[in-house]
């Protein structure tokens, strides 16, 4: 959410959901994670992402609702 806040924007979460699917284990090597934001309202702003291993099996997924409002 962060990248696409405006000036003087700021945001505070709604609700968090993430899903562990594999274990991420010292021998598990370099993971990415990859994020992307679904919706982006006036005053909510959704997210997804996933962490993947270097074979691109999904590790974890996660989904963000974000509140928007104005600082001050």
């Amino acid at each position: 959410m962060q990248t696409t806040l405006a000036r003087g924007e700021t945001y505070a979460s709604l609700g968090t959901e993430i899903k562990f699917i594999r274990p991420i284990l010292p021998d598990t090597g370099q993971v990415r994670c990859l994020a992307k934001v679904q919706s982006r309202g006036r005053s909510t702003a959704t997210a997804t992402g996933r962490i993947e291993d270097s074979a691109g099996r999904v590790l974890a997924t996660g989904t963000s609702t974000c509140f928007i409002r104005q600082l001050g």
